[in-house]
């Protein structure tokens, strides 16, 4: 597949496109890329045709690789760019007219490597690029040199439960190819995450929350009769683990959980074991290098420790995150070059463990997924009927958050359902709000800014009259 893709002869710089579910098919794809030194674009498989379109042309793809079962929606966003369409990974001899054996002439070191991207939520509604902030390697050997290096590295088979277009189960194809055994189950199903674990005797895993809330979720028998002594280490990440769920996990499985804090443009900043976070519950851990914390008040004067401020991270290596064709947001994320935010508020203590306790901006975090409102409350400002409307998160047991929100309408014939129905042509579901109430008027400041804490007062104030045990 590595051959077949150089056979392709892509210019520098260029990207493969990767579009699949949960298999063993995209694991090798990717796999495959980095062996040729091909630049891949992760793409979500619930995009629309033109939400995917615009990830082709910005992220400067060449060609697009789809499974089976999205092969239509990939060939038709690629056929208005032109583009090579790709598929069928067991069968890599019809990408090219000539494949040769190079086993022999093979030779890492002479290969170039073109950095992945991932996709992250716009807050304008453009979704914005991010490097993988691990690959500033200039060949395919020093890139395997620095997947060799990941911190599941050698403990044992690895089981991937969370998208691979997400940078966390992504890791699964550095592990693969550094000599960890891979396990891919597909969508998730606690019932059948439990029978892999017991089955391949798998020793390291990638979750958010959501997976272990419904681990926990299983009958207590089934449970209790689970198999996970081979269970080694399991990272936990994507949003804020409710400290109830962690204790129930940390009781059932041992104390083998390693939760992080990031954001796929910086990696890892943060990490804290099981029995650091005992001692520290509800923190997300100390900063690991190269990184250091800072917290500045409203004025961009440092907090005391225990103080609640913005918090920024220091990058000792000098880079800083970086959005691809966008340098003015790479700027505005920094408050001096290597020193940057993502938009959280929270706290360091005494000891310097870290503590979120809110967000600069008004994302919403459901099942590990960062959704913006801005993205969908500009295609419900176009519906001919909506005259206003505000979308904001509320806790949810199983997904962490819930995007719902309030509308005002000129025409009392739209219903809330007609209007969820409507945003689904345009963007992937899960950007989609869960529930909509109408309201009169949607909460502004004088300034014309949405009031969300307001708006968000009112929605759960209309829920709680029309279902008084919510």
């Amino acid at each position: 597949m590595s051959n077949a893709l150089l056979e392709l002869d892509l210019p520098r710089g260029a990207r493969l496109a990767v579009l699949g579910e949960n298999s063993s098919e995209s694991v090798l794809v990717y796999a495959a890329a980095v062996l040729a030194g091909v630049g891949t674009i992760l793409v979500n498989y619930h995009l629309t045709k033109d939400e995917m379109q615009y990830l082709l042309d910005d992220g400067a793809a060449q060609a697009i690789w789809s499974s089976p079962e999205f092969l239509p929606k990939a060939t038709a966003a690629a056929d208005s760019r032109g583009l090579l369409v790709l598929s069928d990974a067991q069968d890599a001899g019809r990408w090219s007219t000539r494949v040769e054996a190079a086993s022999n002439s093979y030779q890492p070191d002479d290969l170039a490597t073109t950095s992945d991207l991932i996709y992250t939520s716009g807050t304008t509604g453009r979704p914005k690029a991010v490097e993988f902030p691990n690959q500033s390697t200039p060949t395919v050997r020093d890139r395997l040199e620095s997947m060799g290096r990941h911190h599941m590295a050698g403990l044992g088979p690895h089981l991937v439960v969370g998208p691979l277009y997400h940078a966390g189960p992504h890791g699964a194809v550095g592990l693969l190819l550094t000599g960890s055994p891979v396990v891919v189950t597909g969508r998730f199903d606690a019932g059948v995450v439990l029978d892999a674990i017991a089955i391949h005797r798998i020793a390291t895993s990638v979750m958010v929350p959501t997976h272990l809330v419904r681990l926990l979720g299983l009958p207590e028998q089934r449970r209790r009769e689970a198999d996970v002594s081979s269970l080694r280490m399991i990272s936990v990440t994507g949003s804020a683990c409710p400290t109830s769920v962690k204790q129930a996990m940390i009781d059932w499985f041992g104390p083998l959980f390693v939760e992080t804090y990031g954001a796929s443009e910086s990696g890892i900043v943060t990490r804290i074991s099981s029995d650091e976070w005992l001692a520290h519950r509800g923190s997300v851990g100390r900063a690991v290098p190269p990184f250091h914390p800072l917290v500045l008040d409203e004025n961009g004067a440092p907090c005391p420790p225990g103080s609640d401020g913005l918090l920024y991270f220091v990058d000792d290596s000098g880079r800083g995150i970086r959005y691809h064709n966008d340098p003015e947001k790479t700027a505005a994320a920094h408050l001096v070059p290597g020193t940057f935010t993502l938009g959280d508020i929270g706290h360091v203590d005494e000891d310097g463990y870290l503590y979120i306790t809110g967000r600069l901006t008004d994302m919403v975090i459901s099942g590990g997924v960062n959704i913006y409102p801005a993205e969908c409350e500009s295609i419900l400002a176009d519906h001919p009927a909506v005259t206003d409307v505000a979308l904001f998160g509320i806790p949810d047991d199983e997904m962490g958050e819930r995007l719902v929100g309030v509308v005002s309408l000129n025409d009392a014939g739209t219903t809330p359902g007609e209007l969820v129905e409507f945003c689904r042509g345009f963007i992937a579901g899960y950007k989609v709000p869960r529930h909509l109430v109408v309201v009169t008027d949607v909460p502004r400041s004088p300034m014309g800014k949405l009031d969300k804490r307001s708006a968000r007062e009112t929605y759960l104030a209309l829920l709680q009259a029309v279902n008084p045990g919510v």
